[in-house]
């Protein structure tokens, strides 16, 4: 199974390098039709290529690619797989590919170095990962969600591009500003932990659990300061900003996997798992308006939380391709 594993991630960076045979093409066509996770395997393994040849090409890389090469194998080992490759003189894209299929395949975090800028870029697909960047600050970046910082970063402040949701944990240095950017807003701290949350297209969340945090809009350059305790929020359709006391015990679940439910309406237990387990857990409409959940879960799977509140709140249960409803409630 390893080594049948491992030929397909070869024949994937083959193609997008265009080194495949007619056969070998064939042969990616076949498992393509196998299973339609595989295609969504092939399209983000071509999206990661399309976005580094934006940023640098063949005959400007200034590099030395075996050596390259050898560092990231050392850099993953004991944290993936590593995948035995032919090597080729003439096919750096090869190496490249290969590289970041190592990691999408397996469901790893994925890693680009984007050569020509020096900018470094981190991608989760369908797990969070912990990343520690270059002043030893930790950033623990949410599925779906990206990072991205420039190789000036550190030099007068500290800078990092993000999209989707990550906590960070900020080394303290009061002469370099962290400076944390989305598409609509900016976070600046000196010293301190908080979550910011930009998945959603209609705000930005910013949740400090300590320190003190500045958030502004972009546009209109509006700032509000938060405290520890605090939740500050972006409404990206007038750039309002506001700023309340944070009642969401939970905002943090989808990093330390313990959700905890007191008296809680089962709508809102369900907008919590969807986001913890990145689920579609739907509640049909007109369904279980009188119940209500008291519980704590610590690192249980989804399967296990939705049995848990199947039995207890006698729940009828349809389970869809890409989605659960829940039809009917006895509570």
């Amino acid at each position: 199974m390893k080594e049948e594993q491992n030929d397909i991630e070869q024949l994937i960076a083959k193609s997008l390098a265009g080194e495949t045979t007619s056969v070998e093409e064939e042969q990616l066509a076949s498992w393509l039709k196998d299973d339609p996770a595989n295609q969504e395997i092939f399209e983000k393994s071509k999206k990661v290529i399309a976005l580094t040849k934006s940023h640098s090409s063949e005959t400007a890389l200034d590099i030395d690619v075996n050596a390259e090469w050898s560092k990231f194998k050392s850099n993953v080992e004991g944290k993936t797989k590593t995948i035995e490759m032919v090597t080729s003189s003439t096919s750096i894209w090869y190496k490249v590919a290969a590289t970041f299929l190592i990691l999408l395949v397996s469901g790893a975090i994925l890693y680009l170095s984007l050569l020509k800028n020096d900018e470094t870029f981190y991608e989760t697909a369908a797990s969070a990962e912990v990343f520690v960047l270059p002043d030893s600050s930790t950033v623990t970046l949410n599925k779906n969600s990206t990072l991205a910082y420039s190789k000036d970063f550190g030099a007068t402040d500290r800078k990092v591009k993000l999209t989707g949701e990550a906590f960070f944990e900020v080394t303290p240095n009061k002469k370099k500003p962290f400076i944390i950017n989305t598409a609509e807003a900016s976070v600046q701290v000196l010293g301190t932990s908080f979550n910011i949350n930009s998945v959603e297209s209609d705000k930005t969340e910013v949740t400090v659990a300590t320190g003190l945090v500045a958030l502004s809009s972009l546009e209109t350059k509006a700032s509000i300061k938060l405290n520890a305790g605090d939740k500050g929020v972006l409404a990206h359709n007038n750039d309002e900003l506001s700023s309340s006391r944070n009642d969401d015990v939970n905002f943090l679940a989808w990093k330390t996997r313990t959700i905890i439910f007191e008296n809680a309406d089962l709508a809102e237990v369900i907008s919590t798992l969807n986001h913890v387990y990145n689920m579609r857990l739907n509640l049909v409409e007109g369904v279980g308006g009188n119940c209500k959940v008291s519980v704590t879960f610590d690192n249980q799977s989804f399967d296990a939380v939705l049995n848990v509140l199947e039995s207890t709140l006698e729940l009828e249960i349809v389970r869809e391709e890409n989605q659960v409803n829940i039809t009917n409630a006895g509570c």
